[in-house]
């Protein structure tokens, strides 16, 4: 149960370094960042990015979801603690990923889901 609790508490991190990820092919590709509704999405692997920005972006705002439910499931099985280091890496990098994604400042969670 320890490494099932650790790797849901891994999906916001994830998250994250993927649509760092994205995010630095899109800036590269497109020489500045792309506007929106005003530039499309061109180059071999784009839409990949594209894609997995859009998904990454659904999956860690969806994460918390895991907090309470992965709390029910370790008190069911009688796993101790209920909440732990886990719990607290879950959260903070959840924190951390809604503000990112919120507070975009280049617009481009935008324009991906443009």
């Amino acid at each position: 149960m320890r490494v099932s609790s650790w790797a849901a508490a891994s999906v916001p991190a994830v998250a994250l370094a993927l649509i760092a990820w994205s995010a630095a092919y899109v800036r590269l590709s497109f020489g500045g960042w792309p506007v929106i509704h005003r530039d499309a999405v061109e180059g071999p692997l784009a839409d990949l990015a594209v894609t997995v920005t859009a998904l990454a972006t659904l999956t860690a705002r969806a994460a918390i979801v895991l907090l309470p439910a992965l709390a029910v499931v370790r008190r069911a099985t009688r796993v101790r603690p209920v909440l732990g280091g886990w719990a607290v890496c879950l959260a903070v990098t959840w924190v951390v990923a809604y503000a990112l994604v919120d507070g975009d400042p280049a617009g481009f969670i935008d324009w991906v889901l443009d």
